[in-house]
């Protein structure tokens, strides 16, 4: 599985430079990560890199960010390179009480952040009564740039993000991928097998 933080708008004030674009990508079958791209570069090239390690990897299940700038990965993704594996949203349909597909990409709300940041905390440290000499993460991390945004990731005045000088990119990207991730396995132990969302 794999998500993706697009770069956009102002640098965070104190980091020197702009924000980056981040793709991470999770192994589901042996939970770890296998791989992250990240990058202050144009969006050709980031949707580009995203269907290239996509494929390389199993044709991840891929969750852009499509906020804003997003929506041009999207459709570099979906009309020009045809990635096979994208995220949709699923709404349900009351009436004959069944999930229909929504759009394309992961759209990042006040609400939906706070609850994608709370899970992949969870999943990196754990309850507070878990007992340390037990606990597992639900993924081997090795990438030394997460846990450092992690470790400046705060929540000032109902806003989470970077602490002044930091950048979070990183944590959203893994947050996103790591939402999938436990989608995805929560839909495999239910039928056995992933779906592909949408073909080209």
């Amino acid at each position: 599985v794999a998500g993706a933080d697009v770069a956009e708008g102002k640098a965070a004030e104190g980091t020197g430079g702009g924000n980056y674009s981040v793709l991470k990508i999770l192994d589901v079958t042996n939970p770890r990560e296998v791989f992250r791209f990240r990058a202050r570069c144009g969006f050709d090239t980031f949707y580009k890199a995203c269907d290239k390690w996509g494929r390389h990897y199993n044709n991840a299940l891929l969750a852009v960010e499509c906020n804003a700038i997003g929506e041009a990965i999207m459709t570099g993704l979906k009309d020009v390179t045809f990635y096979p594996n994208l995220y949709a949203e699923k709404k349900e349909t009351r009436a004959i009480g069944r999930q229909v597909e929504g759009k394309i990409g992961w759209r990042t709300t006040t609400k939906n952040k706070g609850e994608i940041v709370s899970l992949l905390s969870q999943a990196l440290q754990g309850e507070s009564e878990d007992d340390d000499h037990h606990f597992q993460p639900d993924f081997l991390v090795r990438d030394e740039v997460l846990l450092a945004e992690a470790l400046s990731f705060e929540n000032r005045d109902g806003i989470l993000g970077a602490a002044v000088g930091k950048h979070d990119d990183d944590v959203l990207a893994t947050a996103i991928a790591h939402r999938m991730f436990m989608d995805l396995r929560r839909q495999v132990a239910r039928t056995g097998a992933p779906s592909i969302i949408i073909g080209p």
